[in-house]
């Protein structure tokens, strides 16, 4: 609807990159900025090494 008119944008200083949908204004560009660091952050807490995650299993456990 940016694109159309229909609703006002504010330019940001970024780069468009039309094949991932990154138009440079902060109206799209902060949310996918946003979702892309949940997704990183989602990524390396997978990849926590497996002590961490067995011992905050037992914790859970002994907590029920």
């Amino acid at each position: 609807m940016q694109l159309a008119g229909a609703l006002p944008s504010t330019t940001a200083p970024l780069p468009g990159v039309d094949f991932i949908a990154l138009y440079p204004s902060w109206e799209s560009a902060v949310p996918q900025i946003l979702l892309v660091m949940f997704a990183l952050f989602m990524v390396v807490w997978a990849k926590r090494p497996m002590k961490l995650q067995k011992k905050e299993q037992q914790e859970v456990a002994s907590n029920n």
